[in-house]
């Protein structure tokens, strides 16, 4: 057969003593052809006499090779291996494992490398270490350490930074980092140092509203709803004589710890009683009044709590009400508590991160400290420069403000709408004996006297929101005036005069006339809340069409007494008049009042009753009549022929 090669085993003979004795084997086969090799062993058995010994059994399990061109196929029934050393080395490995368990008991790694190519060397040192005490479906206790240190050096520059982290379970809410980084360039050296500290009051400025505060009758305002008036903080309007509240949300306090507390009261308008209150309250009522009855400035205390502590405290901030039924304003920002003491002002940042900063240049030195604390309480930086000029210049997204210093003058200089500004502080103009002659104290305006000039007209503007207004005030009970129209020799032509409790309008040459006229002529009310008197006629001005503007004068009464009148007829000679509902308001109808009746036709009239409501009006026949009620006013019946 061409191409193949068959070889088939048949049955063994052995011939002894002339017995045969056969060796069977049930089929073992070898075909090789030219594309393939198969080999095949299957069952053998084999028996020998008691001669030679005996073999009972012996029995071969199937094992099969098959070969071909493309490949070898080995087939085992059964495989145990014992190794005792593995060592495998692969370029490449891929494994798919579907399930594996595996327990490790210690992980320890340690990292240290230095990296150099042509352009930088960088060398990292690190040390991790984690410790785990159990994990089942939970972690009972975690701790992770981490310390590194790096050093960069580059064609441009050499950064060192040294930082540690620290946070455990019980610091979850106050993350506490330091951090100190150096950079030297070809024209610059920088230090920078940073810590970070938490404030414990949440939203302490305003800054998402009155989210995470809690009102009791007050109305309280922020950037957020009133944009255009607040920067920051809060402004609580208080319409009651008695004291309201705002209530911060809940923190935790440790026991015999000493905390620093802050808050900037910038604003006190309308009828304050005695300012504002800050108060510590626990859940069960644990109180520490830490602020009372404060008013305009920067207030900064320090308390210690007991030694047992409640798990929940919170703020209060106390609006102790208005003298009058009006809403009184007190504005406050800067609301700070931290844990520790602290001598300087807190400054209030939303990363509540302090920062030091000092930046060496070719043209200049930067020096900056946000806060300080511990026993440390000022930083002072000294600059000495002589030159004809000094300027400095600050450009932000194109907004430009440049501040020049010259011998006799300091400009400031905006390319947009800019404005110069003292903060929590006064300020003042002298002249050259050292006089103030403009000043500012506790957000009042000073000056010993004032002009305006100018080429064409010269206008004091008093604008902004809210309430406004100027105060006029003689100190000794002098007379108190503004003056209208002054001419070259300072005579006054009008004068709005104020002698303790008369207001006088003065006109220094002839009777003065005021008028009272509205925009493009339209009608102007002008409104007195109290008493008129008038040593003159009082009259009514009325346009006339063929007479100009005459005066009607009006009809005068020892009383306060107002009237009604209108027109009626008698039904079944009878007739009930009902006063008008807003008439009968403004007058006492409980009292006697008049009624004068005019008939339009013979017989009598008369009337026959008076009631709050009505009255009633009767007649001999059927007839037309007009009606006047005359009543004293609801508030004045007792007021007659008063001395003024």
């Amino acid at each position: 057969m061409q191409g193949q090669i068959s070889t088939a085993i048949n049955n063994t003979q052995i011939i002894k003593d002339g017995q045969t004795i056969l060796l069977k084997d049930d089929y073992n086969r070898t075909v090789a052809t030219v594309d393939s090799m198969k080999s095949t062993i299957g069952s053998h058995t084999t028996q020998i006499n008691t001669a030679t010994g005996k073999i009972n059994n012996v029995e071969t399990k199937v094992n099969t090779v098959e070969r071909d061109l493309n490949s070898i196929t080995a087939r085992v029934s059964s495989t145990e291996t014992n190794i005792t050393t593995i060592r495998d080395t692969a370029n490449t490995a891929l494994n798919k494992v579907d399930n594996v368990q595996t327990e490790i008991t210690k992980t320890n790694n340690k990292v240290a490398s230095i990296e150099t190519n042509l352009s930088s060397i960088t060398s990292r040192v690190s040390t991790v270490e984690t410790t785990t005490v159990s994990i089942n479906g939970k972690v009972n206790n975690l701790s992770t350490r981490m310390n590194s240190a790096e050093e960069k050096i580059t064609d441009s520059a050499i950064i060192q930074t040294v930082s540690s982290q620290f946070y455990n379970k019980d610091q979850s809410n106050n993350i506490y980092t330091n951090k100190t980084e150096f950079e030297q360039t070809a024209n610059k050296l920088t230090l920078l140092a940073t810590s970070n500290k938490t404030n414990i009051i949440v939203n302490s400025n305003g800054d998402f509203g009155v989210d995470s505060w809690t009102i009791d009758g007050l109305e309280v305002r922020t950037k957020i709803s009133h944009p255009n008036e607040i920067l920051e903080g809060f402004q609580i309007i208080n319409g009651l004589n008695s004291e309201r509240f705002m209530y911060s949300s809940f923190f935790k306090l440790e026991p015999n710890t000493t905390y620093t507390f802050q808050i900037n009261c910038n604003m006190v308008q309308g009828s304050v009683l005695n300012g504002f209150d800050v108060h510590v309250i626990g859940n069960n009522n644990d109180l520490y009044s830490i602020i009372e009855n404060r008013r305009l400035g920067f207030h900064k205390v320090e308390f210690t709590t007991k030694g047992s502590v409640n798990e929940k405290y919170r703020i209060r901030i106390d609006h102790n009400g208005s003298s009058q039924y009006v809403g009184s304003v007190i504005g406050i920002d800067s609301i700070y508590m931290v844990k520790g003491r602290y001598q300087a002002v807190l400054d209030w940042k939303p990363s509540t991160a302090d920062t030091s900063y000092l930046a060496i240049s070719s043209n200049k030195i930067e020096a900056k400290v946000t806060s300080l604390n511990s026993r440390l309480g000022s930083a002072e930086s000294t600059i000495t420069q002589q030159a004809n000029e000094i300027r400095s210049k600050v450009d932000a997204n194109g907004a430009i403000s440049i501040v020049t210093q010259r011998a006799g003058q300091i400009i400031s200089d905006f390319s947009r709408t800019g404005e110069v500004m003292i903060k929590n502080g006064n300020f003042s103009i002298a002249n050259r004996a050292g006089e103030r002659m403009l000043w500012t104290d506790g957000g009042k305006i000073g000056v010993s006297a004032i002009d305006i000039y100018g080429d064409n007209d010269g206008t004091l503007t008093v604008r902004g929101n809210g309430n406004k207004g100027i105060d006029i005030r003689s100190n000794n009970d002098g007379t108190a005036y503004i003056d209208l129209a002054k001419n070259a020799s300072d005579d006054y032509h009008m004068r709005i005069q104020l002698t303790r409790n008369h207001l006088d309008l003065l006109g220094q040459f002839i009777a003065p006339q005021f008028e009272f006229i509205g925009r493009d002529g339209w009608i102007t009310y002008f409104n007195i809340h109290g008493n008129l008197a008038v040593s003159g006629s009082k009259s009514r001005m009325v346009q006339t069409k063929s007479f100009g503007r005459r005066c009607l004068n009006a009809v005068e009464s020892a009383d306060c007494l107002f009237t009604d009148s209108g027109e009626s007829k008698t039904i079944n000679n009878k007739s009930i008049i009902f006063i008008d509902p807003i008439f009968k308001e403004t007058v006492n109808t409980n009292i006697p009042y008049q009624v004068f009746l005019t008939k339009y036709s013979k017989g009598e009239i008369w009337v026959s009753e008076r009631y709050p409501d009505y009255f009633v009006v009767e007649s001999d026949t059927e007839m037309s009549f007009s009606w006047k009620i005359e009543a004293k006013q609801l508030g004045f019946e007792s007021t007659r022929l008063q001395i003024q």
